[in-house]
């Protein structure tokens, strides 16, 4: 049966009378269909004020309707370049910005629309659309994905590798929900079907490509998984009865049989341009149960990409331009080269660079978040779920260190004598860190407890290590003695995360919101640490991303540094752009 198209005059007269009202008509179009009498399709600008604009850039969407379809919940980008949630009615032109929500990402409604989901400061919070009250923690997470929340209960993707999660809505521990099968490296961007029950999710396998993602349900009350096609990483269900999903920056409808879960029908075009983040798939748009359309208008970003020479004093020089997502850089020990990882799907794996980005040569498409080895020619890295030691030269075969262990991140770090440290989930979805032999042997447990805690990183006497702990409340820098741990200390006191020791032995460096701190220190006779001080603002790349792996690289004297900028991350987005009914748009194809 084909699809009925929903009338625009379904949402509120009033709110619709206040739309025009308020943010005037863009566009009107009049559309004569068979056996209709005349309709008419509205288009819509929301302009959003200059100190509240949307955060385009952001690796997950940015905008969420409300269930009733009269507010639209987004991620502003202030003036102080601060991220925070907002709220607009419809049906008015003010925007209510919700006080506590700090470093917001992705948010989304509770099904009576009294709350707003969304991710920060490696947590899922909750907070009343109204304002009203403090944001509430619900779980730690440790990365996030997209999220949704049906019944009491929240499910999400909190990490780019491996399954969705479920946790209640009033807070505790979450718990694995979605399957993973055979070749799958993520499930992500879920979003709850009108029964309430039904999660739609994605699933992508290496090599990562946002626009050839499998599409799939599962049932929140038996668990029964349906495959449904191949679409993209991040797919809505409207209830005109389609499927919406971007590829290569065109909104695409494709008929869905919501009953049985099965596309019906070819996609077709909406819309020729809709921000796509290039690195995780997210696209900026979203869609009401009264079967409106917002999105924000654009292309792909995130492929703007540059890895920058920065020194002590901010002061950056590009080493190489790439259109194509870089993450992890990481300074070999003798300084005249650099491991990269790449995520975008023609050029995915491990890149080695030369220092001054003139020589560049693939490694493998096989390994993500490398690490070095004390000489200079051998990394350590993370493909297939197994820890790996390879050489950059091809002196040595590719080699499995730890085998394959769906609990397990990737290596941080290798010591003076080739110990190498390595995070890992818990079974309950927190962090540890683990070390082994770089020649081979059982990995031992070092960093384990309640609190999420890895990221290690040597001193390079190897007496000690730094690392990031949430056994405070935050994630703080401690370091701690090697390998008996007979004495700790805490060098972050306003949150630290993605710590670096400095080659030389002199200086840690951490990350603390924008500011890439320094603190001198010494470990003879024994360890004491200075004054912290803050360097220079470090691009917005790499706040969304594990506390524990760092988006940034040190040189051995500490008088530069490696830095990913994407300038793409920090683009706001001045207007959001509405459909009245958007299948009106389909007709007139």
């Amino acid at each position: 049966m084909k699809p009925v198209a929903r009338r625009w005059w379904l949402m509120p007269a009033a709110v619709v009378a206040a739309i025009i009202a308020t943010f005037g008509i863009t566009r009107m179009i009049l559309q004569r269909n068979a056996g209709e009498s005349q309709a008419v399709h509205a288009r819509l600008t929301l302009s959003l004020p200059a100190d509240a604009q949307l955060a385009a850039g952001n690796f997950l969407p940015s905008l969420a309707f409300s269930p009733d379809g009269e507010s639209l919940a987004y991620v502003a980008q202030g003036s102080d370049n601060v991220r925070r949630l907002a709220v607009r009615r419809l049906d008015s032109d003010q925007v209510t910005i919700i006080p506590g929500t700090e470093g917001a990402e992705g948010p989304f409604f509770s099904p009576d629309g009294q709350w707003i989901g969304y991710w920060s400061k490696w947590r899922v919070w909750k907070v009343r659309t109204s304002g009203a009250g403090v944001p509430e923690a619900i779980c730690s997470s440790l990365d996030f994905r997209g999220a949704t929340w049906a019944g009491h209960t929240i499910i999400f993707a909190p990490s780019q590798l491996g399954p969705l999660v479920k946790v209640n809505d009033s807070g505790g521990q979450p718990v694995e929900f979605s399957k993973m099968l055979p070749g799958e490296y993520n499930h992500r961007f879920p979003h709850v079907l009108p029964d309430g029950d039904t999660i739609l999710f994605s699933s992508w396998s290496l090599p990562f490509d946002p626009n050839r993602a499998k599409i799939a349900a599962v049932s929140l009350s038996t668990g029964k998984r349906t495959d449904i096609g191949t679409g993209s990483v991040d797919v809505l269900y409207s209830p005109a009865g389609y499927l919406l999903y971007v590829q290569a920056g065109r909104l695409l409808a494709v008929p869905f049989d919501l009953g049985k879960l099965k596309i019906i029908g070819e996609a077709q075009a909406i819309l020729d341009h809709v921000v796509t983040q290039n690195n995780s798939g997210a696209a900026q748009f979203d869609v009401s149960s009264q079967g409106n359309l917002a999105w924000v208008p654009g292309g792909s970003v995130g492929n703007d990409v540059r890895v920058d020479k920065i020194t002590r004093q901010g002061v950056a020089t590009p080493i190489f331009k790439t259109d194509s997502v870089r993450r992890f850089p990481r300074i070999s020990p003798d300084g005249r080269k650099l491991l990269v990882q790449a995520v975008s799907a023609e050029v995915a794996g491990i890149w080695l660079i030369s220092a001054d980005g003139k020589e560049q040569r693939h490694l493998t498409s096989s390994g993500l978040e490398p690490a070095w080895f004390p000489d200079s020619r051998r990394y350590v890295g993370v493909g297939a779920w197994a820890i790996f030691v390879d050489s950059v030269d091809g002196s040595s075969p590719r080699r499995e260190l730890v085998p394959s262990n769906r609990g397990m991140i990737g290596p941080s770090s290798v010591s003076a004598d080739g110990t190498v440290a390595y995070d890992a989930f818990t079974p309950k979805g927190g962090l540890d860190a683990w070390f082994v032999n770089g020649k081979g042997g059982t990995p031992k447990p070092f960093l384990t407890g309640p609190a999420d805690e890895g990221g290690v990183q040597f001193s390079p006497d190897g007496r000690y290590v730094a690392y990031v702990s949430n056994k405070s409340g935050q994630f703080e820098v401690y370091v701690t003695s090697f390998p008996e741990k007979s004495a700790t200390w805490q060098i972050s006191t306003a949150g630290g995360s993605e710590v670096v020791w400095q080659r030389d032995g002199k200086e840690i460096t951490f990350r603390s919101g924008p500011d890439l701190v320094a603190v001198p220190v010494t470990t003879e006779p024994t360890f004491h640490a200075g004054s912290p001080s803050v360097l220079f603002h470090i691009p917005y790349d790499g706040l969304l991303g594990g506390p524990d792996a760092p988006d940034y690289d040190v040189a051995r004297d500490g008088s530069w540094f490696v830095v990913i900028n994407n300038p793409d991350l920090n683009v706001p987005a001045a207007n959001v752009q509405m459909a009245l009914d958007w299948t009106k748009v389909l007709a007139a194809k």
